[in-house]
């Protein structure tokens, strides 16, 4: 008979949550950090905006929360437009203290800016979302931040779980970020479980959260089993900027 499948102790709670989510955030992985930091259902404010990928070269938190809890922040950034060009922007959030850890130097995020005024840049919102988020892909693909299998993996993939075997620091930086050597054991929902080796650009929350024996949620193509994208989502994240 088939052999059974055993899932590891808390695996069926980690897989049930990871589904809720329906949609993995890439910054491999990432993966898609800008959800940090997009604002409220809000009409978008400028419906003529271009559209670029902004990298946060420094940050800073300025004055004391509000009533809610929430801190201005101010990025410096220096963002790549659709159009080819480039220019340094300011990209103002606000954000509750713990997402504070979350900021770093390097950081990629989908952006929108009115052409007349590019020294003011906001998270791309609206119409605006899906071409940005986009550009940003393709810019990451570009610099070797993701591939495209992970890409594929992450909107046509099935979900699952691994489990880290090993995690090494490769020594090289992709636009400032450290790229780690990856080493999972995969379980997919049907079949026997297998190994990969994936190398993956991580942001310092995301490598300090793996250690050995860490249950990631996974999706991956079963027609290309190395093809797959893992979570490093923090398992409290919420989409709670403004």
């Amino acid at each position: 008979s088939k052999p059974q499948f055993r899932p590891l102790p808390g695996v069926n709670k980690v897989v049930g949550d990871f589904l809720i989510f329906a949609v993995i955030i890439v910054f491999v992985s990432l993966l898609v950090f800008f959800v940090e930091f997009r604002g409220s259902d809000k009409p978008v404010e400028w419906p003529q905006a271009n559209i670029g990928v902004g990298q946060i070269e420094s940050f800073s938190v300025t004055g004391k929360p509000d009533k809610k809890g929430y801190y201005t922040v101010i990025m410096q950034m220096a963002v790549e437009a659709q159009d080819g060009s480039h220019f340094k922007s300011v990209l103002t959030r606000q954000l509750p203290e713990h997402k504070h850890s979350l900021l770093q130097q390097g950081i990629l995020v989908p952006v929108m800016y009115r052409p007349d005024r590019p020294e003011k840049v906001k998270i791309a919102r609206g119409r605006h979302e899906k071409r940005a988020q986009d550009f940003l892909n393709q810019v990451k693909i570009r610099d070797g931040i993701l591939d495209r299998e992970m890409l594929e993996a992450d909107l046509r993939g099935r979900p699952t779980y691994s489990q880290v075997k090993y995690i090494k620091d490769t020594g090289r930086k992709v636009r400032g970020l450290n790229e780690y050597e990856l080493g999972l054991s995969v379980f997919p929902a049907h079949g026997e479980p297998y190994s990969v080796t994936k190398t993956m650009v991580l942001m310092n929350y995301e490598a300090a959260a793996v250690t050995p024996g860490t249950i990631l949620p996974t999706r991956y193509l079963p027609n290309q089993p190395n093809a797959l994208v893992v979570s490093l989502r923090p398992k409290n994240e919420k989409a709670d900027a403004k």
